[in-house]
């Protein structure tokens, strides 16, 4: 898929959608130093793991818990809606289905439904995150 970084204004919202094959969303957000942002979808919004739907608030996979894989983000539920400045996981955080963020650096900010790095194969549909930048 096409990479797109959008950049927003204070006050500007813009829709994304998030498909949960990709490890990193072809959708992406630029962010500078201080900046706020708000981030919102749906608790209708449904994506599925291997058929399970789930929001992006996620679930307790079981199966993952008692498998030798990890999600990516091991502290977050299974299809939690995630995201990363620059790619690196070490500086992921959950969205789920709604937070507010003010950024401590700058960078390209994708997301991800939170699963196991091997296993994205069997990850269906999309959700729309709606954000707002704040300040």
């Amino acid at each position: 898929m096409k990479i797109t970084e959008h950049s927003l204004e204070p006050g500007e919202t813009r829709s994304l959608t998030i498909w949960a094959k990709e490890k990193n969303s072809s959708n992406q957000l630029v962010v500078e130093p201080g900046q706020t942002y708000q981030f919102t979808v749906s608790p209708n919004d449904k994506w599925f793991d291997m058929g399970w739907p789930t929001n992006a608030n996620g679930f307790n996979n079981v199966v993952l818990q008692w498998s030798r894989h990890k999600p990516r983000v091991e502290w977050a539920k299974c299809f939690a809606l995630c995201a990363v400045l620059n790619k690196n996981d070490a500086t992921a955080f959950v969205v789920g289905t709604k937070t507010r963020t003010t950024f401590p650096e700058g960078g390209v900010l994708s997301f991800f439904a939170n699963d196991a790095p091997d296993y994205y194969f069997n990850n269906f549909g999309k959700i729309t995150v709606e954000v707002l930048r704040v300040t």
